[in-house]
């Protein structure tokens, strides 16, 4: 059946204790590329009393309001934000990795869990003249695509996991294993090119702010310095409390992020992975064990879910503009706009006030600013519908009374997939997750003049691997 309105899902939040440590990241992403005019952080900032990156900015320029847009010249050392490509995705992830490798680790879900591929047609285009630092990472990139066996141009998972793993850090705070996690999706919906880009250029900013207070300079006298040119980020010359938190963050949490599990429909700009709609494909409220875990998106998302014991799961997507939890399955929510009150999933009101927290600090969300991001279940705000990457990653680690709804799949796509594994995490307190959908913008790609700007590190070759075109010959998705 085909939905009357455009949906799009979001991944489990932190629970409890932890969750105000995650409402920092999802407020930088829907500030950072929703609020129009520049304003990634505006309402941190005026919250505080202080100047934004938005005034700043238009004051460099010297244009008001209504004349911001691409024409419009930026101050040296500011980049436009552009949609990424699967090609530029891929080269900023390494290259972070390549620059940052105590905070950065970059790997495919083809080698990590022995997946196979949606495909070969993933070009990575690495043919233009390129400065010694691209060649390096040029290597990288290299030497991860062999470590599969698949082709070169196999249309690989890309993920980054980001955590201090310096010498120090691990001493003192612990283990990486014992950090609080938390997982991000771009987009399983391969034409929604905002969730991508969003938490792509997120990456670099978490990467960038766990590494700032380094280089022999003590954490305070970095603090101080935070404004300077050496340590200049997406917050601008007004907000070193921001990265200073992040800089914890990065410190005391496992970040891990999936910018496109939907590589093949990233790539091709298509909704769904060669036909499957990967946000029907888990192994929750399905009719047919056949209809699930067919899609190699679904397959590395419940890999990493498997392999970890993520508290929050934040997934992004676009066509309206909604922070969504659960319930979304047509059991919980037979009809749309029943669901909270037929049956309320047994966290709704920590779902409830993490929601709204992120609401409150993103201000008005949509594309033309006038009116704040819807709030309710999925069910209610989007519609109701069956093998839902929430309802799986939240529903398969609550009570028991809700785990008669996981389903063992047994796909015949790809070699097929295992149906213990669909089954794993049933029972497993460890495992429990709630779940938050973003629907970012009204707009599956909204204009790029409204995706805004940041400041970059002088000595960063970020300009190298962004959205922007680059030495290594990319061009943005326009």
């Amino acid at each position: 059946m085909q939905p009357l309105k455009r949906r799009s899902r979001l991944e489990p939040s932190g629970r409890g204790r932890d969750a105000t440590a995650w409402w920092v990241l999802l407020i930088l992403v829907v500030l950072m590329l929703q609020k129009p005019d520049w304003q990634p952080l505006s309402s941190v900032s005026a919250h505080r009393g202080q100047p934004t990156v938005s005034s700043a900015l238009k004051e460099s320029a010297g244009q008001s309001k209504s004349q911001l847009g691409l024409n419009m010249t930026l101050p040296v050392g500011w980049k436009r934000f552009r949609y990424h490509t699967y090609s530029s995705m891929v080269i900023t992830l390494a290259r972070l990795a390549y620059e940052y490798p105590e905070v950065a680790r970059v790997y495919t879900t083809q080698a990590e869990y022995n997946l196979a591929a949606a495909g070969e047609s993933c070009i990575i285009d690495m043919n233009q003249p390129m400065s010694q630092e691209a060649l390096m990472v040029q290597r990288r990139i290299d030497d991860l695509r062999q470590l599969d066996g698949l082709p070169i141009n196999a249309c690989r998972v890309w993920v980054i996991d980001i955590t201090d793993r310096s010498a120090g850090v691990e001493s003192s705070i612990g283990a990486q294993t014992d950090r609080p996690q938390i997982l991000i999706s771009g987009a399983l919906h391969g034409d929604e090119r905002i969730g991508p880009t969003a938490v792509t250029e997120l990456a670099a900013v978490l990467v960038e702010a766990g590494f700032f207070p380094r280089s022999g300079r003590t954490a305070e006298k970095a603090h101080r310095q935070a404004s300077s040119e050496t340590t200049a980020s997406i917050f601008g010359t007004d907000t070193k409390a921001i990265a200073s938190w992040l800089h914890y963050l990065v410190q005391h949490r496992r970040i891990t992020i999936v910018p496109a599990a939907n590589a093949v429909g990233f790539a091709q700009g298509e909704r769904t992975e060669l036909g499957v709609d990967p946000n029907r494909d888990f192994p929750w409220n399905q009719a047919s064990p056949l209809e699930c875990m067919q899609s190699i998106a679904a397959r590395s998302i419940h890999e990493l879910v498997l392999a970890n014991t993520y508290q929050l799961l934040l997934t992004f997507h676009g066509g309206t503009t909604v922070i969504g939890y659960e319930w979304g399955d047509m059991v919980h929510c037979p009809e749309q706009h029943d669901c909270q009150r037929n049956a309320p999933a047994p966290d709704i009101v920590s779902m409830q006030t993490i929601a709204f927290a992120l609401r409150s600090h993103a201000g008005a969300g949509t594309h033309y600013g006038t009116r704040p991001f819807e709030i309710g279940t999925m069910g209610d705000t989007v519609y109701p519908v069956a093998g839902g990457m929430e309802d799986w990653a939240y529903g398969a680690s609550v009570l028991a009374s809700q785990q008669n709804l996981v389903t063992a799949c047994k796909p015949n796509t790809f070699g097929g997939y295992d149906p213990s594994k669909t089954l794993a995490v049933r029972g497993q307190a460890a495992a429990r997750m709630i779940a938050l959908l973003v629907e970012t913008a009204d707009e599956k790609q909204p204009p790029e003049d409204r995706l805004g700007a940041r400041q970059i590190p002088k000595a960063s070759s970020y300009l190298l691997a962004s959205g922007c075109a680059s030495s290594l010959g990319e061009t943005s998705a326009s």
